[in-house]
């Protein structure tokens, strides 16, 4: 919901209530403080953009005083772009990356990362492949020399390429298909999207990636990866002018692609019928209930819905205060946990989802009942002002707490750019937030949340494999969100 820090701290029981303490002291002061106050004291999120003149985009982000920062190289290659048949290949090659140049060897990069002190990694969604180190700012230009090395060097034989495949496999069978849950997913957002290529799963279709080719995938990285499909983000202790420097010194000399496949432009049929998908598995500890809806995002469909759809997701599954919670948790004593999330950048159709940890299988009829009830609700009385200004307080929070750590603000920008937004929709973010309306919010969830437009999840376990002590275990909400990504942690 709005902007989420992905890349969170790690706290013991003691700090997390540390933590939740703040929390609540900090978002007690912004629903007290005036709108017009908080717009002084809420910093915006600023970026200096520069293009080369090889068509790559710079994006500068100065954060801080420490000499630490986060250098990022951004693709406009998702998943969504894959040829049909050849599902998982962006996150393929992604794997590849990382098998040498004609100047480094096989995991060579990640090894000088390391040495130099730094960490990396990399991530592949529907929409876009980054490849990303936070290094100390002296070795900035040894890692961008590397980077665009392997923007135009890449090199593979058959032998890594069987290796990886093998690799593939197997985060395919670890990941999606010994997990119940995952499993569940998968086939909803494939059911959900009839048209869209975000249906397929980033790491692609088992029988898809055992026949993916060298050549292929040789082919798709001489498609896609040049400096003219690509951005780089550079968040932390630099200056506009240094980035800009060291970006024409490392990446200026890159030629460009001729030409580059844009992103297709499909879009969804009308949805008119309310799709259900049940799985009861062995390996389920706990039941599920989910529910996705098909949903504009802030670049793509009814874009003026998107702002007002982050404060319905909060005001539906904003932690203790969400309406879900309230009447599935503590007034009818159903569920174990249940919240809601909504995904704001998104290139192509977004979603809002809805997921309910339910106290046991029995349940589930009238979880949906609930769930249903309190939907119908908001459609026909709308929320309240108390309900509208809790929510922005914590949506301010959050866009606070983003900009703690130059990684996360790094992928706030990036995700925000690539999914066809400007460098200037972040500045002006907490302007948005702030104008939101009771009828704002009324009018986009009539607009999304019709049970036609929707997949239904149930997620069910074996009696035999029920815990005695799975009813009285309390979970946090887990989100489905953010979508379309796969690789890395954050």
């Amino acid at each position: 919901m709005g902007l989420k820090a992905y890349q969170g701290r790690r706290y013991g029981i003691s700090g997390k209530r540390h933590l939740l303490t703040v929390c609540c002291i900090c978002i007690a002061l912004l629903i007290l403080l005036p709108s017009h106050l908080l717009a002084l004291t809420s910093p915006e999120i600023k970026v200096h953009s520069f293009t080369l003149p090889n068509g790559m985009k710079v994006y500068v982000i100065p954060h801080g005083t420490m000499p630490v920062l986060t250098h990022m190289v951004w693709y406009k290659v998702g998943a969504q772009d894959e040829p049909p048949g050849e599902s998982g290949i962006a996150h393929f090659l992604e794997h590849l990356m990382f098998k040498g140049t004609k100047n480094t060897g096989p995991g060579q990069f990640s090894e000088i990362v390391a040495s130099l002190g730094g960490d990396e990694n990399a991530m592949t969604s529907q929409d876009y492949t980054v490849y990303y180190q936070t290094i100390a700012i002296q070795h900035l230009p040894r890692v961008m020399a590397l980077e665009a090395d392997r923007m135009l060097n890449l090199s593979f034989g058959q032998k890594d390429f069987d290796h990886e495949k093998q690799v593939i496999l197997e985060e395919r069978s670890s990941r999606m298909e010994s997990t119940a849950r995952a499993k569940l997913l998968e086939h909803m957002r494939n059911a959900l999207y009839i048209n869209h290529p975000y249906g397929k799963p980033v790491i692609g279709w088992r029988h898809e990636i055992a026949s993916l080719t060298e050549s292929s995938v040789r082919h798709f990285y001489e498609s896609y990866y040049a400096p003219n499909n690509a951005s780089l983000v550079l968040a932390g202790g630099i200056t506009p002018e240094e980035g800009l420097r060291l970006a024409r010194r490392f990446y200026g000399h890159l030629p460009p692609a001729r030409s580059i496949t844009k992103h297709q432009t499909l879009s969804e049929p009308p949805h008119n019928v309310a799709r259900s998908l049940t799985l009861q598995d062995k390996t389920v500890s706990r039941p599920e209930w989910t529910r996705m809806y098909l949903a504009p995002s802030a670049s793509h469909g009814d874009t003026e819905h998107a702002m007002p759809l982050v404060v319905l997701a909060q005001v539906l599954g904003g932690s203790e205060t969400g309406r879900l919670t309230k009447a599935l948790v503590l007034n009818q004593k159903l569920a174990i946990s249940a919240g809601a999330d909504y995904d704001l950048f998104s290139f192509g159709p977004s979603i809002f989802s809805i997921h309910v940890y339910p106290i046991d299988s029995d349940t589930m009829e009238r979880i949906e009942d609930q769930v249903e009830e309190q939907i119908r609700q908001i459609i026909l009385d709308g929320i309240t002002q108390e309900e509208l200004e809790r929510a922005k307080a914590v949506l301010r929070a959050d866009y606070i707490y983003a900009q703690d750590s130059a990684r996360t603000l790094g992928f706030v920008v990036g995700q925000a750019i690539f999914s066809g937004l400007s460098p200037e929709y972040l500045s002006s973010y907490l302007q948005k937030l702030d104008a939101v309306t009771l009828e704002q919010v009324q009018q986009a969830a009539a607009l999304v949340l019709k049970e036609k437009q929707s997949v239904t999840g149930i997620l069910k376990q074996e009696k035999s494999n029920i815990s005695p002590s799975a009813e009285h275990t309390r979970l946090n909400p887990v989100l489905i969100g953010p979508p379309y990504q796969y690789g890395g942690t954050l």
